[in-house]
């Protein structure tokens, strides 16, 4: 879950900081496939569902450590 947040965190910064936009999702998505081939969870979609999560999150007075311990009482 922090992965997820921290790279959501990235694109979110990436996107703002740079004039690409969205592109700086395609070179991620293209980067992580490369470098793990095999590892599921890293689509384009994905991506951008992490940097929305992280988003909404942050803009919000829930903290992380907060969500993770929801997140913990899941079966």
């Amino acid at each position: 879950m922090n992965l997820y947040w921290y790279i959501g965190k990235s694109i979110s910064e990436k996107v703002e900081k740079s004039n690409w936009g969205t592109s700086v999702v395609e070179l991620l998505f293209k980067d992580l496939k490369k470098e793990f081939p095999n590892q599921k969870g890293f689509s384009r979609s994905n991506l951008f569902s992490m940097k929305k999560w992280y988003e909404f999150y942050s803009n919000s007075n829930i903290e992380i450590e907060k969500i993770q311990q929801l997140v913990g009482q899941i079966p």
